[in-house]
């Protein structure tokens, strides 16, 4: 076979990295893999952060495998060890930090276009044999009886990473239950980020992205565009001061969600990343989406039809409908400091997903989302519950059987996130003391703890 990988950002770079680890599980060293980068399909600044799949190399297969080390040297990487939110929710004392994998590890910021540039100039040979980076804008591309032309070269698959425009069919897709954001100003400042953590700061029209490397900044302003472009400048300077700033970048985008991985009429075109969705702008969330879908994808390509074409699809469905829009709509549901549009609509948004019949409280059936533990249903019956999800001990039961919202399956997050937006039933968890950062809601400091 050959396939080709449109869109070589984070997620065309996983996918590359899957596809090449699994293709030797396989034995098909034989197939051809092209990298496909134009620079018109992705975007050059893009905030970027990896976990596991790019450090320690998928498997054993793939010639890449990334140490901490290398990428702090080449890719201006800095540490990761969760997220603070600064100045959202009901609380008005503290902010709070949400644990990466719920405290179980950490990733890597990095600079994708130092990533992406070496993996050019090294030309694929870092990901094993049969694997080649082409850097070319794509002028032409058809579809002929399920075989794709791109630019004059036939390929017998095609992964459409691209972060902008899909190569085919841009409508077909569908809008977010949470959208809150539709514009993006990237400020970058040529200063060392000194913090090893994202930052999610609540502002005045939006909320910012803060994004630390060895040797620069950078800062997404994710707002709504019915707000101009020179109000965001002057709110962003307004808090970073002026004179910091040594270049914006205006991204417009539309939150979207792709009607499919598979194309139901040309099977062997496939999406994943900015092309299979587009949500609102947390990032925690990115990178554990587009690993398992390029995980999904290698694994059908490869299992000759022995991975149900569905396996694919409803893992897709499952994470958007119960992991990904969830939890976004819960760090939204309670607002922040700021009682402006953009806030009212976030609040607004997210309790009417949440509130959806879909997600059914384990005791109640109704006016429970601000509720969720009681003193007749509390934090003990939550870790019953929990353990019995984990062990598979409920009839008929997976891992969401009687949990309300998925973020519920990990202890840590929920309880950090409802601690630390200021859930009405926050006192009732019985666990350690929130660890609160150094500084007063809604200050911007660069410390995790005291």
């Amino acid at each position: 076979m050959k396939i080709a990988i449109v869109g070589a950002g984070i997620a065309g770079i996983t996918q590359l990295q899957m596809l090449s680890g699994i293709r030797g599980s396989y034995d098909k060293y034989d197939d051809e893999i092209v990298l496909i980068h134009d620079p018109d399909k992705v975007y050059p600044f893009f905030l970027s952060s990896v976990g596991n799949t790019l450090l320690g190399g998928y498997s054993e297969q793939s010639n890449f495998n990334c140490t901490r080390s290398f990428a702090i040297k080449h890719f201006g990487a800095t540490d990761y060890y969760g997220t603070k939110f600064i100045g959202w929710g009901n609380r008005t004392d503290k902010n709070f930090v949400l644990s990466q994998d719920g405290g179980s590890g950490g990733g890597l910021h990095l600079d994708i276009e130092k990533l992406r540039n070496y993996i050019i100039n090294d030309g694929g040979k870092c990901f094993g044999e049969n694997i080649s980076v082409l850097e070319q804008t794509i002028d032409k591309f058809d579809i002929k009886e399920n075989t794709f032309n791109i630019n004059g070269v036939e390929y017998d698959i095609v992964i459409d990473c691209t972060e902008k425009q899909p190569l085919i069919a841009p409508d077909d897709y569908g809008i977010p239950v949470i959208s809150p954001s539709n514009a993006t100003l990237v400020a970058e400042i040529p200063l060392k980020g000194n913090w090893d953590f994202t930052i999610e700061y609540a502002a005045k029209y939006g909320h910012i992205t803060g994004i630390p490397l060895s040797d620069k900044q950078y800062w997404a302003y994710h707002y709504d565009n019915s707000v101009d472009v020179d109000d965001i400048r002057n709110d962003f300077e307004s808090i970073f001061g002026e004179g910091l700033v040594s270049k914006y970048h205006e991204i417009d985008f539309v939150p979207k969600i792709s009607n499919y991985i598979i194309h139901p009429e040309f099977p062997s075109y496939f999406r994943n990343g900015n092309t299979a969705y587009l949500t609102e702008t947390l990032g925690f969330m990115q990178n554990e989406m587009e690993e398992r879908l390029a995980e999904n994808i290698s694994e059908y390509i490869y299992s000759n039809g022995e991975q149900d074409l569905s396996t694919v699809l409803d893992n897709f469905g499952e994470i958007i409908m119960e992991m990904i829009l969830p939890t976004i709509s819960f760090c939204f549901q309670y607002g922040s400091r700021w009682d402006t549009d953009y806030w009212t609509k976030c609040k607004e948004q997210a309790i009417n997903h949440l509130e959806m019949p879909f997600f059914k409280h384990p005791q109640y059936q109704s006016e429970w989302r601000d509720n969720i533990l009681t003193d007749k249903w509390g934090d003990k019956e939550y870790k019953k519950l929990l353990n019995k999800c984990y062990n598979h001990a409920l009839p008929e039961s997976s891992e969401y059987t009687n949990i309300p919202y998925f973020i519920m399956m990990y202890y840590t997050w929920f309880y950090e996130l409802a601690t630390g937006l200021g859930a009405s039933y926050a006192d009732k968890f019985d666990t350690f003391d929130m660890i609160y950062p150094p500084e007063k809601h809604g200050e911007i400091g660069y410390k995790l703890y005291e």
